[in-house]
């Protein structure tokens, strides 16, 4: 997980149901670019991804479609696990490892960027055959992918990017009024645990919206979603704009993946501020802390933490999460956090052991 740039002392430190990882302990640093060039192909279980960071160029084995099928019904269980493992087969093929490619088709079908090949991912390809009379079977054979691709797929064009981008923006911005309405029926019962609910739903909506990979045209996955973080729980910052947000493999700051990370370059905190601000009004981010909200010990996080509030860990990581429960029967915490692994956003469990404070959303 990526470090909080600063901390008080200001040492370094959609869409389908959005996918969550479960990742125990209460950190580590965001994969840079040489963990990023050294990713190397592995057998590839169900759940795993197939990633890999340089561009290239799409490849298949797969035979040219005869003919078209006509209009079926779902694919069988055995079809769509033989699709799983076609997909595997294809994403694996240098070329397309290089640049990541099933994060583009997953993103081409606006589903989680996780790199994981699985039934959503097949039944996503197959209704798109079915829409482009293509042979059905859900596997992205040579066909499927050339229609794919004149329809964006693997785009480096700036029209293209910028509709996505302005789809990106707008859905945010929905996701934080869908979270405000909720905030505002639920003040009219005094129902504050509803409150709560509407801060972990914002900020589970974003989760495999992000990735740092190169989408294709030189900038990150979901880009504008992180420049909004920052317009929200930190105004005026000029991370907001900055090509390093934009780009990938980058860091706010940065043109080079080789140069130093300075001022707010992590934006976890600044992703939990964003859900709670965002929906409530409440909090702010400044000096690489929580402004504006109550900061609580440690030791009371499993009996008077609650869903929404916001969760800061131990150690030089200085990482800042949105609490999603508490698990009192195993002292763990479940959390969603911005800017982990590739800088994504994910949810997991931790344990409390690791907290340092926590801060009260309400």
């Amino acid at each position: 997980m990526a470090q909080e740039n600063q901390d008080k002392k200001g040492s370094a430190p959609t869409s389908p149901a959005a996918q969550s990882a479960t990742t125990p302990g209460s950190g580590g640093v965001g994969m840079g670019s040489s963990l990023l060039k050294s990713a190397a192909a592995m057998s590839y279980a169900d759940g795993q991804q197939l990633l890999a960071p340089n561009g290239g160029e799409t490849n298949t084995d797969a035979q040219p479609v005869a003919a078209p099928a006509a209009a079926q019904g779902p694919l069988t269980d055995e079809a769509i696990k033989k699709a799983i493992k076609e997909n595997k087969t294809i994403g694996l093929k240098p070329a397309n490892l290089n640049k990541a490619f099933m994060h583009r088709v997953q993103d081409f079908f606006r589903l989680p960027i996780t790199g994981v090949v699985d039934r959503a991912l097949v039944e996503a390809i197959a209704a798109y055959q079915e829409t482009n009379t293509l042979e059905k079977n859900g596997i992205l054979t040579g066909a499927t992918i050339k229609v794919m691709e004149a329809a964006g797929l693997n785009s480096k064009d700036a029209g293209y990017w910028a509709s996505r981008d302005a789809e990106s923006r707008k859905q945010i911005q929905a996701d934080e009024a869908s979270a405000q309405q909720s905030v505002a029926e639920a003040k009219k019962k005094g129902d504050d645990a509803g409150i709560r609910q509407a801060i972990v739903a914002l900020a589970a909506s974003q989760i495999g919206q992000v990735n740092s990979l190169d989408r294709g045209d030189g900038a990150k996955y979901g880009w504008e979603r992180i420049r909004r973080f920052y317009e929200v729980a930190l105004p005026g910052n000029a991370y907001a704009t900055d090509a390093g947000t934009k780009g990938a493999n980058l860091f706010g700051g940065q043109r080079s993946s080789k140069d130093e990370k300075k001022g707010p370059w992590s934006w976890c905190g600044i992703f939990a501020v964003w859900a709670v601000k965002s929906a409530t009004g409440n909090g702010g981010w400044g000096n690489g802390q929580v402004t504006g909200l109550s900061e609580m010990p440690a030791a009371d996080i499993l009996k008077d933490g609650k869903p929404g509030d916001i969760v800061r860990f131990s150690g030089s990581l200085n990482h800042h999460v949105v609490l999603k429960r508490v698990l009192p029967e195993t002292k763990q915490i479940e959390v969603i956090e911005g800017n982990t692994d590739y800088q994504a956003i994910r949810s997991s469990t931790k344990a409390a052991s690791t907290v340092a404070a926590w801060y009260k959303a309400l």
